[in-house]
């Protein structure tokens, strides 16, 4: 029997699965980040079509022992490209193409018989792959349908679907979506990231799986849009608040104080970063964009109730209630502010200890 060669295949005896695997073959089969697992009782196939994704795998695998080490032929872990073949000599792996016609793998000195593909897999031609410089000319992204990348292909005029199981971007994300321009980046990312975020009237709870699948995705596309565009800092300030959604403040960190070093005089971008630098711990350099949110518009009593805030986390704390006490003043309806100016007395008069980061941890 033998397995399917398709895209980028990583191929694991199973006696090794059963030695050396946390899980075993079932724990393996468990662990497989897509749909792609399938064995034919001596070797076990996973998929991807993308290297950066099949680049993560093969870290997990490492970190379990195995080896995949290009030197030995007795390895652990071996790497078929669908185009070029194996990525070295494997004494244990025999590869060709099935009379079906597709590439197939089986284990060495046993004849291919069968090919048992994932669940639902029928024999087709190739999987077509193209390099990077090709995917530039041939293919202009069209969408994301959950983990598919859709895109047509000038060349055959049909769509092109490639499967992903990181959702994060690497360093050259935009030649994920080869034919679109930045603006088209933004838009798609943001109209992703949009429903989540904290200035909608009602926004969806960010934690949930598939929410964080498509904060996932915004972050691919607003990546890639800024790498196309360094300028946008709206780009900026939608991807740091992508970012605190997902719960990576240091990234959302970066995202918006570049967004603030590019848009300096725009108030949401000051309240935002303000509220970012408060939630790592950086005290002084939240109070002073917290003072420069509040000249570019003394009214507005939430950003004199962040500075309060950030005075409180810095350590001033008799500043921070006389600033709270100013903004309570401008609205002293305001129960969110009533509420912390309560926090900072009782800080100064001892009944808290004094928070050096908000929230507090």
């Amino acid at each position: 029997m033998a397995v399917p060669v398709e895209g980028f295949s990583v191929l694991v005896r199973n006696v090794t699965l059963e030695q050396i695997h946390p899980g075993g073959l079932s724990g393996y089969a468990e662990a497989c980040p897509n749909q792609t697992f399938c064995t034919d009782g001596h070797i076990s196939r996973i998929g991807f079509m993308n290297a950066l994704d099949l680049a993560n795998f093969l870290d997990q695998l490492h970190e379990y022992g195995l080896s995949s080490a290009a030197e030995d032929p007795n390895r652990d872990i071996t790497v078929v490209c669908q185009e070029d073949g194996l990525d070295s000599p494997c004494d244990w792996l025999q590869l060709g193409r099935h009379s079906s016609g597709v590439v197939a793998a089986w284990l060495a000195g046993r004849k291919p018989g069968e090919i048992v593909g994932p669940e639902g897999w029928t024999p087709a031609p190739s999987i077509t792959q193209v390099s990077k410089v090709e995917a530039r000319k041939r293919l202009k992204f069209l969408r994301i349908d959950g983990p598919i990348d859709i895109f047509f292909d000038t060349e055959t005029e049909k769509e092109v679907y490639v499967g992903r199981t990181n959702l994060l971007p690497d360093e050259d994300s935009h030649d994920d979506f080869p034919g679109r321009s930045a603006s088209d980046l933004y838009d798609w990312g943001t109209a992703l990231a949009n429903p989540y975020l904290p200035f909608q009237r009602s926004p969806l709870d960010p934690t949930t799986k598939t929410a964080q699948q498509e904060l996932c995705r915004a972050v691919r596309l607003l990546t890639a849009s800024i790498q196309l565009n360094s300028k946008n800092w709206a780009a900026c300030w939608i991807l740091g608040l992508t970012f605190r959604m997902r719960g990576q403040h240091e990234s959302e960190y970066k995202a918006l104080g570049r967004a603030y070093r590019l848009n300096p005089e725009h108030k949401d971008v000051l309240r935002e970063f303000c509220l970012s630098c408060m939630t790592l711990g950086y005290g002084e350099e939240a109070v002073q964009v917290g003072w420069q949110a509040t000249e570019l518009d003394p009214r507005d009593a939430g950003l004199l109730s962040n500075l309060g805030l950030a005075l409180l986390v810095s350590g001033e704390v008799i500043q921070a209630e006389r600033v709270v006490q100013r903004a309570l003043h401008m609205q002293p309806n305001d129960a969110i502010t009533q509420n912390l100016l309560g926090y900072v007395q009782d800080v100064a008069s001892g009944k808290k200890p004094r928070p050096t980061c908000f929230p507090p941890t």
